[in-house]
Parts: C-alpha cells; sequence; structure tokens
C-alpha cells in the first residue's frame, strides 16, 4: 500500500445511499445494471419483561452519534459465492471505482460481500441489519462493518440473475407486519453491505483453549449490552477478524478493552430483550455450551473422515 493510499479516510457507515449492482438483472441475452436505494432497518418485537434496576449500569452502552446518510454511490459487480443459508446468499464483491461517485476516489474502501435476499424473505436483510445499525461501536470489534440495506425492484420483464428456481427458498413472509408484507413481494430485493471477514473459522483440530472461550463469552456480553440475543451462535456464524490495515485497523472493545480475534455474523434469527443481567448470562452460557457441543461433533466427524480417507 503506498503513502497516499495509508492517509485516505475510512468509507462511513453511513457514506452510501445508492447501490449500483452491474449486470444484475437478465431478459433472455441482454443485461442492465439494477440500481438499489437505501433502505430503513425494520426493528422485531422485544420482550415485555421488565429488567431490575440494579442492571442498568451493565446497559449503558458507549454510542457514537449516528450521522445522517451521505449522497455517494457505489458501482459494483457480484464475484464468487462464499456463503449459503435459506435467508440469503453472500457474494464477494469487486467495487468498480471509476464508475462510482468522484468522491469515493479518495476514499478507502474495505473488502465487502453482498448479503442478497431470496424471493418472498426480502424483508430478512432489513431486519437484520436493524442490529448491525443498533450496535455502531461494535463494528469492527465483535460486528463487521456495516455500510447498509438496499432495496429496489426488479425491471418488468427482467428477472434477477442469481435467483435461479433452484436457489429460491421458502415460501411468503412469514412475517406480521406491513413492512414486512412490503417486502415479500417477490420483485423486491434487499442486499446487505458488510465489510468481508474470515475466511477461517474456529479450529476444528483441536479444543478450545480457555482464553479464546473466554473470548467468545466476552464477546456475546458486548452485544448483550445493547439486549440483543444473536439467536444462532454455530460454527458457521463466527469467522476470523479480517487482515489490519491503516485505515481499518483491529479495535478495542469499549467494555473490556479487549482486542477480539473473531467476528461474530448473520444476525437473521437476533433478537431484543428486556431479560436481566443474569438471565442474559445463563443464556450467553448456555449458547456457548451448545456451540462447543457443535464443535466436539464436528471435530469427531473430521477425525472419522480423516481416517477414512488414510484407509482409502
Amino acid at each position: 500500500m503506498s503513502d497516499t493510499d495509508a492517509t485516505r479516510m475510512p468509507l462511513g457507515s453511513n457514506a452510501i445511499a445508492k447501490l449500483i449492482v452491474k449486470d444484475a438483472c437478465a431478459n433472455g441475452n441482454a443485461f442492465t445494471d439494477l440500481e438499489l436505494e437505501r433502505s430503513t432497518p425494520f426493528r422485531n418485537r422485544p420482550e415485555t419483561l421488565l429488567a431490575p434496576q440494579e442492571d442498568n449500569k451493565f446497559f449503558e452502552i458507549v454510542t457514537p452519534e449516528t450521522l445522517p446518510a451521505e449522497s455517494m454511490h457505489l458501482h459494483l459487480s457480484l464475484g464468487s459465492e462464499l456463503a449459503f443459508s435459506p435467508f440469503g446468499r453472500v457474494y464477494d464483491v469487486k467495487v468498480d471505482g471509476g464508475r462510482s461517485s468522484p468522491d469515493l476516489m479518495n476514499v478507502a474502501i474495505p473488502p465487502l460481500i453482498l448479503k442478497v435476499s431470496p424471493p418472498n424473505k426480502t424483508y430478512k436483510n432489513a431486519r437484520e441489519a436493524f442490529y448491525y445499525e443498533k450496535m455502531p461501536e461494535l463494528q469492527g470489534v465483535v460486528i463487521p462493518r456495516y455500510y447498509g440495506v438496499f432495496h429496489a425492484t426488479i425491471p418488468s420483464g427482467f428477472r434477477f440473475r442469481f435467483w435461479t428456481p433452484e436457489k429460491i427458498i421458502g415460501g411468503p413472509s412469514d412475517g406480521d407486519s406491513d413492512y414486512e408484507d412490503h417486502f415479500a413481494i417477490p420483485r423486491v430485493i434487499t442486499i446487505l453491505v458488510l465489510e468481508r471477514v474470515g475466511p477461517k473459522y474456529l479450529p476444528l483440530g483441536r479444543s478450545l483453549h480457555q482464553d479464546e472461550q473466554e473470548e467468545l463469552s466476552a464477546m456475546l456480553s458486548d452485544i448483550a449490552r445493547h439486549r440483543i440475543c444473536h439467536g444462532d451462535i454455530r460454527y458457521t456464524n463466527i469467522l476470523s477478524a479480517p487482515a489490519r490495515s491503516p485505515e481499518f485497523p483491529r479495535l478495542r472493545s469499549p467494555y473490556t478493552k479487549r482486542k477480539y480475534h473473531w467476528r461474530i455474523v448473520d444476525f437473521g434469527e437476533a433478537y431484543e430483550s428486556t431479560m436481566s443481567k443474569d438471565r442474559f448470562a445463563k443464556h450467553i452460557e448456555r449458547a456457548l455450551r451448545d456451540l462447543f457441543t457443535e464443535l466436539r461433533e464436528r471435530r469427531m466427524m473430521r477425525s472419522m473422515n480423516l481416517s477414512r480417507g488414510e484407509k482409502a
């Protein structure tokens, strides 16, 4: 990286107002770009159980002031598929600086991924985005840096190229709000833009060390300060932190003052809760116990597969 690159300002989470995906829609042999506007995230309903007064200090979060959205547009193309779930496919992307806003030429952009919603489940990305926006001081600390959720309607006569029939998952919306009903329209798409993390997962060749277990517990506790339960802590939702760079350093937790080696992703099943600090602690303990059980099972399966390979 040159000295000039090192002095560029990092891309702000509020910088992008419009997303343009190259040749995303097709009609026979004709292709067209898809232009998406920034969306407002959808909030889940919190639990109604009130937290005891003595827990209030734990839930005093350090949250910077939210900045108004800027007006820059980002032009990019989808690359290889990195991951799949019933509520979205994750793609590597290539940014086209020459077709993006000129102001972005002076901005450092980290490696990005796009999470593309499938038909009838497009509200999931907007709902997941709520949790990223709710935890700005944990971006680049516990969770990936977040750059917005965007929506568009597929042009009449065209199809979204990455919605092939075998990739269409699920039926109509399972939500119960007007917002979810709107985003359940099959021709509406939502795309979540995040910093790329990984590619490593938690180690399977050995048991987690005590400090690694404590780090995962601290990360979930940082999230709990926002009264958020992840809801789906599993092997595939914990990835290694991205490589350091001058513009995107590995930041310390504002609560534990630690620099974490991992990032927690996929808040599609997350929810808010007003449970007490003690209940959150028990919830985290249970989530980690389930995760460690999954890791043991994966280690056993990996060992069996290696044994079969050696015998063959």
